[in-house]
């Protein structure tokens, strides 16, 4: 017998075929030996038990779900199927070893994902059922599948038959890199120097000329275009200037919009742009090493820049993981699934530990059979051995070495594991590298992961020369190139420190480069371009002489921008000149180009200029002609002002320095933009920035200055701010003006006096310089409102320190608008093609920006002609003969004709019912690219973009006749092809899982394959089906077979023979179905069926068998005499069926034994059949559904009815119904239950520990009632009565019923168990308290109850009751009542006691330990020696501490006039100081306070800063309201308020009086006082009103103090006057309808008392009456008719006097 593994699935079918050994065992011929090596399945011993490790046995201990890989058993053998796709398509001419080795890519991953989906099919299929299962995934790069579960999952596991072991999705430890040491950093600056003065190149990294790449880009043009180069690491930041451009999904003509698809994949978080880890940006700098450098070319970081890369992510911090890795590893293999998308190189900067460890072996052995060279790097634990998986035979691993070429401290060493094998490979530069990170660039890197990139790009560059290089020959090139390296110990080369030495690019290269000769051309596709390029430039409009004009242009085209130039002359009557621009960043479809005007024009008056553009076919847009105008510089005599509202025309900007809307630091002077050294954060580190303002023009000016306002905030000393000036601004020397630092913070200007200079015929330059240190960073230097004019006064002199200043290199500011015009065109468009020699392979792909190629290539031999052939997929191949001299480069221009695409329709029916049939695979075997398709649900697919051609079809599903049908496509046309698939008939018996994974074929005919079918009841045979095996073997096979059927004995064994053998001729490589239904056999037993062959070995199929079938004990031999022998286990399952007719029986509904009740919509009617099909379910004998039995299950939701519903169930076929079954009750109940609760009554409170609870439920269909959990007896009536055991405190009663339909319904009532007297934790007054006679005291308690009473009793000193007063609950637990003193009261001292009664009836009393002492003086005063201390004692009359203070100077009011609101607002006293010392007093008051922070109010003539100073020496924050003026002063604290009111207070700036009047009603609504000139409003007061939308105003005082022409500019203005002050104060009093009676009384004539003493009165809702040598009679009036009995005088006798305070005493009486 020969047996032959097997997947079912073709690989390729239009290249492969299957080897076939042969071995003799006894009587019958395999496909495969049992001592042979398998070709393409590896698989593991069938009888092998499971491996388990015991660190799964380990995790399941310790946790419930456990995250598992599954390895299979059949594992492909990727190199033999590389190696037959090989061998086969050398019978194929003219197939170029490029695609050799695509196809073989192709292949490889055809066989991995077939072996996957056929193996996997079972195992997936079960765990995605398992409740067990929170998550599984498939891979096939390794045939494993990944799967969290529980441990009942492993015992699953242990027992499937396709399952070769189990192990941990285990963690991997990284090595990440370290950081150089200054002593490596002064040996890389060595390097680095040594290499600039060969290379001349100071942008280039040492460890890139350590390697010679650049000489291969300048020397043979290579920088790895053409080339893909993948990583697997931490990820990639991929809108890093350096790699931004070079990654595969960047798209030129839509920068922002990239397409990930394919380009990108995150193993980790499933992110769908590339990012990086901003800790360790690992990945970045790896991949700048291999290809990174921007755009100006300033970063030269990369070793193959011209490169592409394409990424994926499968690292965090703290490690991998081995599911992360094998899902990246995947994709690299066939990103998006397409193995076209795949890399040429695949860098792996990590590993695991040393030793032997294969698991990863699978996935990097199928990279490498695909073609892909996989990189590794060696490890950073020397002196351990080279890690896995770079100790691989099949890995390529890569040692450190720095700038000396001394092998890094850290780099591991060899040997590896396997014999015979150097690791590590190759050694590259890894120590203090410098490379691309999301912030930039960082040096500093030391690690093997450095070192490995170097390798990628290099192979990139070999790749780049010749894209057919296979992996071998990639490793030989670099290791027989390389630079033997030694040391003392290792002495001899190769060594395991350093492999076979440190790689040389250049020689490299020039080993397969340097032919003598050459192929050059274009491929160009047909094609027409009509679209001219799009210049988008914003024209430049005015400049001053000398300076640079730099010109910035972006230019986009459809196909190719190949040229750009600018036009430039002086005037209309002058020539052209032309100046080509040069392309700064972006690409050839998409690019950013400059041009610097040549200086010769750059003079006044000025110039012209406009800019061409040029695309590949020839169409060119050009701008309008622009005029530009030159000054000399500005003239001081003509005075110039600037905000910067727009960027200034000649401003130059360097390094920190920017323009815009600051988002930190300080706002503008004025409108919305500045000038800042960073706007959005604070200056950099080391900065030295410079900003040049335009030139001046002295030469007819006598006097000039320069002015500006800067604002400041830098660090001491460390940190400078310099203003220079030159009239020299080509030499380097500059005068300082002014130099800055510290935190000044506050805006000030500064003019520059340019008068020295005055009558220079040179410009004058005005420059800012800023430099920092490495430290501490604040906000920087902030410059607004420039000036220049002839007004010199108080102008800062020149000093005459001259300083050096480094030319900058100046940032230019555009903006950009659009302009084009078309012109021409010609035919041919740029494609991507692969070129190649076919005689020797040489492959190199075409330039999408004009369709150039360029072959190196050694000399064609004597008499011999090469074959140049062009591919393109999509267009018609072309190919041209050539004969090469020595050193001569040719010529070969190809235009390629695109081949016609069409699409194939299908649409897929069953040939019986003519229904659409889903899920039916499509395959068009002559198109790789095509995807494997599936039918939709109305059996439709179509492939779009078709090549025109001849194709062949595939269809297969399960239980259909495969199909093979061949389709023509024409250009531009559907080929529709509508398909018919047959269905075997019956219901089929089947004992193996569809998938034949080897066969069986026997030497001579008459031999039989026997497999045992046990029917499930009675049934007549319809036929049966066996699968055949395909036709590569045997050879040359045959397709007759014969079947016949036998019945069992009584033993179990085939026996009579009841169904004579019927001989057809099948197909090999599907089933094929034998018809039996003529015999009519009928049975309910075990029968077998027999495969006969009929002829002679190799002349006959064979027959496909199962190996992984559980029911291998089913399958017989039978010889040619007729006897049958049972097989072992090992055999597998025959791929033979039965297909059954079976007789219906009624279904079986689930729970009819029972009536359902329940209260929803619909119900879930299941049940179980005796065979699928259609179950039709019936309502009171009406058919209410249909629905479709799987499995022997059914389930579908119907509607209920209301009441009672009677469900049965029939089962149909279509042509038979069955009888019904049994019936189902279901009752739909809506209604709740009703829940009654008499007693005890909701909310009582008891202290009684045991009550009865009683009540009623009424409901139908009433199942439990429960009270507190516990499940009561309910009378026929519904009623309940049950005792209940209360807990102290708050007791919920809860009464729950639910009834047979699951409807509940709950009451609940709450009672209180409370046995404890109430405890009363707090009593007011605590102390004892001085009150005036009609003065309110409010007594409260705190009690630990609620809902009770509380009475108040108070005694006066002889224990006489003066009053009982019920006190109310104010909020949970505290009670309180307000008691007034009698007015006419005449006793001395008075005691509070209290009764307390809570809910329950407990009893307490208390006394207050506060008395009331009454006081009968009605006047008082608060004053000290001087206004400072009067001040004092008001803010300790009123605040016991507060966080900020407000402090102004007490000899004159104009800076505070208007803070009275912003203090209360605040919670702040007002205390005075003098200008240059603060009083001692005012600083106890401070420290007192507790205060945390002072604003001062107005500037330092008003309040020294000295005194800040000593204020900050106390801890406290120092803060300070200052205007130019008063009225900006006032208008700067209205800002601080940010009052929302809308309303303002407006009042006379030149007094006092009418701001005191109205100040604390201001304050307490909130409302600014604003301060105004008597017949002008000033506009910081209009400023602030407008910036706050003031809509209400109140003046205050008369047209003498605010003119009506002032009044009529404020909204909805209101004047309140009197004819002095005193009644202008009254009149205040009545306008703002003050409350109360406590008022406040101060003089008039003197602003400090009332003014600190306003803050007082606001806190107190009461105001300030202002008083002379007397009371004013209309005061009198007033506190009479508002019944004001108490005073509190501000300020001493010499202020209010003994005869105003006993007038005011009278006054009260």
């Amino acid at each position: 017998m020969k047996r032959r593994r097997k997947i079912r699935k073709p690989l390729i079918a239009s290249l492969l075929s299957f080897f076939l050994i042969f071995s003799t065992m006894i009587g019958t011929v395999g496909a495969r030996g049992a001592n042979e090596a398998e070709i393409f399945l590896k698989s593991k011993d069938g009888n092998q038990k499971v491996t388990v490790s015991e660190e799964v046995t380990e995790a399941f201990r310790e946790n419930e779900y456990v995250e598992l890989l599954v390895e299979m058993k059949d594992q492909v053998d990727t190199t033999a199927v590389a190696t037959q796709a090989r061998e086969q398509m050398k019978a194929i001419q003219h197939v170029s070893p490029f695609q050799q080795n695509l196809q073989t890519r192709y292949a490889v991953v055809d066989a991995l994902k077939s072996t996957a989906e056929i193996t996997q099919n079972s195992l997936l299929q079960s765990l995605e059922k398992s409740e067990h299962v929170k998550d599984v995934k498939s891979f096939y790069i390794m045939n494993v599948v990944y799967v969290k579960a529980t441990k009942d999952v492993l015992e699953e596991l242990k027992n499937h038959p396709e399952v070769a072991s189990v192990r941990l999705d285990s963690k991997i430890n990284i090595d990440w890199p370290e950081m150089s040491s200054s002593e490596m950093e002064e040996n890389i600056q060595q390097a680095m120097d040594e290499s600039f003065m060969q290379e001349g190149d100071s942008s280039i990294e040492w460890n890139i000329n350590q390697v010679e790449a650049p000489r291969v880009w300048n020397e043979f043009g290579i920088d790895g275009s053409g080339v893909v180069v993948g990583t697997i690491d931490t990820g990639a930041h991929w809108s890093h200037e350096a790699l931004k451009e070079k990654w595969r999904g960047y798209n030129p003509l839509d920068p922002n919009n990239p397409n990930p698809v394919g380009n990108w994949f995150d193993a980790v978080s499933n992110q769908s742009m590339p990012y990086d880890l901003a800790s360790i940006p690992h990945g970045s700098h790896v991949l700048g090493t291999i290809l990174g450098q921007d755009p100006a070319g300033n970063n030269k970081i990369g070793v193959a820049p011209g490169a592409k890369w394409i990424a994926a992510r499968a690292f965090t911090e703290q490690g991998g993981q081995d599911s992360w890795l094998l899902a990246a590893g995947q994709f690299m293999l066939a990103p998006n699934g397409d193995p076209n998308l795949a890399p040429d190189i695949v860098n792996n900067s990590w590993g695991g530990g040393a030793g032997l460890d294969e698991w990863y072996r699978p996935m990097v052995q199928a990279w490498r059979d695909a073609g892909i060279l996989p990189v590794f790097s060696a490890g950073n634990a020397y002196p351990n051995k080279v890690s896995a998986p770079g100790n691989y035979p099949e890995s390529y691993a890569v040692a450190a070495t720095d700038s000396q070429n001394r092998r890094g401290s850290f780099s591991s060493v060899g040997a590896g594991p396997y014999a015979d094998d150097l690791k590590p490979d190759i050694a590259a530069p890894g120590v203090n590298i410098r490379s691309s990170v999301p912030t930039g660039y960082e040096g500093g890197w030391n690690g093997t992961s450095m070192a490995a990139p170097h390798i990628s790009g290099v192979a990139a560059l070999l790749r780049s020369v010749d894209a057919s290089l296979t992996v071998d020959r990639l490793e030989g090139i670099i290791n027989e190139t390389a630079i033997p390296l030694t040391d003392s110990q290792y002495p001899t080369a190769p060594n395991h420190g350093y492999g076979n030495g440190l790689v040389n690019a250049y020689e490299a290269v020039a080993s397969i480069a340097s032919g003598i000769g050459g192929i050059s051309g274009q491929v160009l596709k047909q094609g027409v371009d009509e679209e001219a390029p799009v210049i988008t430039h914003k024209p430049f409009k005015f400049g001053y002489k000398g300076l640079d004009v730099v010109l910035d242009a972006q230019i986009t085209d459809n196909v190719s921008v190949v040229q750009a130039d600018l036009y430039v002359r002086q005037d209309e009557q002058s020539d052209w000149q032309i100046v080509e621009h040069t392309r700064t960043s972006g690409d050839f479809m998409n690019g950013n180009y400059q041009v610097e005007v040549p200086m010769e024009f750059v003079n006044d008056p000025g110039f012209q200029y406009m800019i061409k553009a040029v695309d590949f076919s020839g169409n060119e847009a050009e701008t309008e002609i622009f005029d530009v105008e030159i000054s000399f510089g500005i003239n001081p005599n003509e005075p110039f002002e600037f905000n910067f509202e727009h960027y200034l025309d000649g401003m130059l900007l360097y390094g920190d320095w920017e323009w815009g809307a600051p988002t930190v630091g300080t706002t503008p002077r004025s409108g919305e933009n500045l000038v800042a050294t960073k706007l959005t954060s604070n200056y950099s580190n080391n900065s030295n920035s410079l900003l040049q303002f335009p030139p001046v023009d002295i030469r007819n000016a006598e006097n000039a200055a320069l002015s500006f306002k800067h604002w400041f905030d830098i660090e001491y000393t460390y940190d400078t701010a310099k203003v220079l000036v030159t009239n020299d601004i080509e030499s380097d020397e500059w005068y300082e003006a002014a130099t800055f630092t510290g935190r000044e913070r506050t805006w000030e200007e500064l003019t520059v006096n340019l008068d020295q200079f005055a009558g220079s015929e040179n410009q004058v330059f005005v420059a800012l310089l800023f430099t920092s240190d490495d430290k501490i960073n604040h906000a920087g230097w902030y410059i607004d409102e420039l000036s220049i004019t002839s007004n010199t006064v108080e102008a800062t002199e020149l000093s005459d320190t001259k300083i050096t200043v480094d030319k900058a290199n100046f940032k230019p500011i555009q903006e950009m608008e659009n302009t084009r015009a078309v012109t021409n065109n010609q035919s041919g468009l740029p494609v991507e093609a692969f070129v190649t020699v076919v005689e020797t392979g040489r492959t190199v792909k075409t330039s999408l920006e004009d369709g150039s190629y360029h072959i190196l290539h050694r000399p064609t031999p004597e008499g011999e002609t090469y074959t140049l052939r062009v591919e393109s997929y999509g267009y018609y191949k072309q190919q041209e003969e050539f004969v090469l001299q020595e050193e001569e480069i040719i010529e070969k221009n190809f235009l390629l004709a695109e081949i016609p695409r069409g699409e194939i329709s299908l649409n897929v029916v069953d040939i019986r019912t003519q229904e659409a049939i889903h899920g039916v695979k499509v395959k068009v075997l002559e198109d790789g690219r095509l995807p494997v398709a599936e039918t939709d649900e109305n059996g439709n697919y179509t492939f779009a973009d078709v090549l025109e051609g001849t194709y062949t079809l595939s269809l297969s599903l399960p239980n259909y006749q495969h199909k093979s049908l061949t389709v023509e496509v024409n250009g531009g046309e559907s080929s529709i092809v509508p398909v018919e698939l047959t269905p075997f008939p019956g219901q089929a018996i089947s004992y193996d899982d569809g998938t034949a994974e080897n066969a069986k074929a026997y030497y001579s005919a008459g031999y039989g394959f026997a497999t045992k079918m046990t029917p499930e009841k009675s049934a007549k045979l319809a036929g049966v089906s066996v699968y055949l095996w395909e036709a590569n073997w045997p050879m040359p096979g045959g397709n007759q077979f014969s079947v016949a059927v036998h019945e069992s004995n009584e033993d179990g064994n085939p026996g009579k023979r009841v169904v004579a053998p019927t001989t057809v001729n099948g197909e090999r490589g599907q089933w094929n179905f034998v018809d039996l239904s003529e015999f009519d056999y009928m049975t309910d037993k075990d029968y077998f069926v027999v495969v006969l062959q009929t002829g002679d070995f190799p002349n006959v199929p064979g027959v496909g068998i199962d190996e992984s079938s559980p029911f291998a004990d089913r399958s017989y031999q039978m010889d040619n005499t007729g006897v049958f022998s049972k097989l072992g286990s090992s055999n597998g399952n025959f791929m033979i069926r039965s297909h059954l007719y079976y007789m219906l029986n009624a279904p079986t509904l689930n729970g009819y034994l029972e009536n359902v009740h329940l209260n929803e919509e619909t119900y879930s009617i299941s049940g179980t059949v005796e065979e699928d099909g259609i179950v039709n379910i019936y309502n009171n004998d009406v058919l209410v559904t249909t629905t479709e039995a799987v499995n022997q299950e059914f389930e579908v939701e119907v509607d209920i009815n209301e009441g009672e519903n009677k469900f049965t169930a029939t089962r149909t076929n279509g042509e038979v119904e069955s009888s019904p079954s049994n019936p189902l009750t279901v009752i739909k109940d809506a209604v709740k239950p009703n829940v009654s609760i008499d007693s005890p009554e909701n909310g009582m409170s008891t202290n009684e520990q045991n009550i009865t609870v009683t009540g009623s439920v009424i409901d139908t269909y009433l199942d439990t009632v429960f009270i507190q959990g516990e499940e009561v007896t309910v009378n026929e009536n519904g009623s309940f009565s049950h005792e209940v055991q209360l807990n102290e405190g708050l007791n919920e009663i809860v009464v729950e019923a639910r009834d047979l339909a699951g409807n509940e319904e709950m009451g609940s009532i709450e009672v209180y168990l409370d046995t404890v007297a109430p405890v009363i934790s707090a009593i007011s007054p605590s102390e004892d308290i001085y009150k005036y006679p009609g003065d309110s005291i409010k007594i409260s308690i705190t009690s630990d109850t609620r809902g009770g009473k509380a009475n108040l009793i108070i005694k006066d000193e002889t224990n006489t009751v003066l009053e009982e007063l019920v006190m109310e609950e104010v909020e949970p637990f505290v009670y309180e009542v307000n008691w007034m003193v009698p007015i006419d009261a005449s006793f001395s001292s008075a005691k509070f006691s209290m009764e307390h009664e809570d809910v329950a009836g407990n009893k307490t009393s208390v006394e207050a330990k506060g008395s009331l002492n009454l006081i009968h003086e009605r006047v008082d005063r608060l004053r000290g020696k001087t206004r400072y201390e009067t001040a004092v004692e008001i803010s300790k009359e009123g605040f016991e501490s507060a966080d900020v203070v407000v402090l102004a100077r007490g000899d004159f009011y104009a800076d505070a006039l208007a803070g009275i609101p912003l203090a209360h607002e605040l919670g702040a006293p007002v205390l005075l100081t003098k200008t240059n010392s603060l009083i001692p007093a005012t600083k106890e008051e401070i420290v007192r306070l507790g205060a945390e922070r002072v604003i001062i109010l107005g500037g330092k003539s008003a309040v020294d800063d000295s005194i800040a100073e000593e204020l900050d020496g106390l801890g406290v924050e120092v803060d300070r309201i200052s205007g130019p003026t008063r009225y900006d002063t006032a208008a700067l604290i209205a800002e601080r308020l940010g009052s929302t009111n809308k309303k303002a207070v407006v009042v006379s700036g030149a007094n006092f009086p009418d701001a005191l009047s109205v100040a604390s009603f201001a304050a307490k609504e909130g409302t600014p006082i604003l301060l105004t000139r008597t017949d002008e409003l000033p506009e910081a007061t209009s400023r602030v009103m407008e910036k706050f939308k003031v809509e209400e105003t109140v003046v205050i005082g008369g047209t003498a103090a605010v003119s009506e022409k002032v009044k009529n500019l404020l909204p909805n203005a209101v004047r309140v006057r009197g004819r002095d002050r005193y009644e202008t104060n009254i009149k205040v009093f009545e306008h703002f309808k003050a409350g109360g009676d406590h008022y406040f009384v101060a003089t008039g004539k003197q602003f400090a008392d009332a003014l600190t003493g306003a803050t007082l009165a606001a806190k107190n809702d009461s105001g300030v009456l202002l008083v002379n040598e007397i009371v004013p009679s209309l005061m009198k009036e007033y506190i009479k008719d508002n019944e004001i009995y108490r005073f509190t005088i501000f300020g001493g006798e010499a202020a209010v006097s003994k005869e105003v305070m006993r007038e005011l005493e009278n006054i009260v009486r």
